[in-house]
């Protein structure tokens, strides 16, 4: 065993020894991309655990505590920059997400040219992440709403932002370790806080399990007094893969073997897609549906849809529960909180979907209007022509403005 050197930025407790973690970790070494260890995890449960009997504090993993150090560094670097990005916050910008299937990794694949899944959309920089993920993101790309855990990546320097492991979030969230142990708590944040100028790009990852990876670029910046707050599905191309469809290049494989197939099996395919949780509302018959064409009049009654209805929760992920007896049937959404209803849709005989679900209003600093979108307190204000058509948001906006202006005086 090569001798144990000292540890940088981080506390690594006996009974680790270090082994398998990149050199970043030990003093003497240059900042480099740190690589995930896929074993070991269990030894500091079951250590932990026996500290918090005896008393003792925990000692989290090498890996989360490194994070924990470049989390407060990023913290510290968008604090100093809060003038540029609190001036960025009131601009609108079109944002072109691509979903690509070209499969550089796999020569077989890159080989048949599959065009990318793409959606171009106008929305607000101000718009928080959670609520750009939740009532825009997933709902224009097809993906369904709370169902799987997701993380946004500035492509600057790697910096993560997602929402928080809870008894209740994602199923998915068992496979952290492999995305990124930690992160940004995504609803502090805006996208304004992913890119400085025009052409930049930051991720979208969708389901750690499957790994469904986006690029989003900054096509255009609107100034301030050309930005109206308003979103807008302006174009797409490609339909969105079923849920749990085994991510970019398996998803892209199925395409390519598509094309060649005969018309049972392109029947048999398009089935499969449609049998998934995030195509349930498709109306018309299987034939008729093409997985290389976006229906953008879907898409866009998909947002309206979105931007209509409470913001998801997070801490109550939608999950499917199935058991052989009604009465064995274990659902892990057994805390709900006031406004809240847990929802459950059968699907047959002991089986159903489970969700808990906000009734309130949404939480201040992620309200949007219902009909066009719009998220800042100032847009809000001003937005007179969608005010009858969801006086509940404007009403709160125009009482809070009204508040603040008379304690200044």
């Amino acid at each position: 065993m090569p001798p144990r050197r000292a540890p940088k930025f981080v506390t690594i407790p006996p009974w680790d020894d270090g082994k398998n973690l990149a050199p970043v970790f030990f003093e003497g070494d240059d900042m480099m991309i740190m690589m995930s260890r896929l074993m070991g995890g269990n030894d500091y449960i079951f250590k932990n655990t026996e500290r918090e009997k005896q008393g003792l504090p925990r000692i989290e993993k090498p890996e989360h505590q490194f994070v924990q150090v470049l989390m407060e560094r990023k913290r510290a670097e968008l604090a100093a920059r809060d003038v540029a990005i609190s001036a960025m916050q009131k601009c609108d910008v079109v944002l072109q997400v691509t979903l690509g299937l070209d499969g550089t990794e796999h020569s077989s694949l890159a080989a048949a040219k599959l065009p990318p899944i793409m959606r171009r959309l106008r929305v607000s920089a101000g718009m928080k992440l959670t609520v750009f993920q939740d009532k825009v993101l997933a709902p224009s790309i097809g993906w369904d709403r709370n169902f799987h855990a997701w993380i946004f990546t500035d492509f600057r320097d790697g910096a993560q932002f997602g929402t928080k492991q809870t008894a209740g979030a994602s199923i998915d969230f068992m496979h952290s370790d492999r995305v990124g142990f930690k992160w940004l708590e995504a609803k502090e944040y805006t996208i304004a806080h992913l890119f400085d100028k025009e052409g930049d790009m930051f991720g979208y990852l969708y389901d750690f399990g499957d790994r469904f990876k986006h690029k989003i670029e900054i096509v255009s910046i609107f100034s301030e007094e050309d930005s109206t707050g308003d979103v807008t599905l302006l174009e797409g191309a490609g339909a969105c893969p079923g849920e749990n469809m085994d991510g970019n290049m398996r998803y892209g494989k199925k395409l390519a073997a598509y094309r060649k197939a005969s018309a049972t099996d392109r029947l048999a395919f398009k089935n499969e897609i449609l049998s998934c949780p995030n195509h349930e509302s498709y109306q018309g018959r299987a034939s008729n549906f093409d997985p290389f064409v976006f229906d953008l009049l879907a898409g866009q009654r998909r947002l309206g849809v979105a931007l209509a209805s409470k913001q998801s929760d997070p801490t109550g992920a939608k999950v499917h529960v199935m058991s052989f007896a009604p009465e064995n049937s274990y659902d892990m959404h057994t805390k709900v909180g006031k406004n809240q209803v847990h929802e459950k849709t059968h699907t047959g005989p002991s089986q159903f979907w489970s969700e808990v679900k906000n009734t309130g209003l949404d939480a201040a600093g992620t309200r949007v209007c219902s009909v066009c979108g719009k998220s800042r307190e100032k847009d809000l204000k001003k937005c007179s022509g969608c005010q009858l058509a969801d006086w509940v948001t404007h009403k709160v906006a125009c009482k809070q403005a009204k508040a603040k202006k008379e304690g200044a005086r």
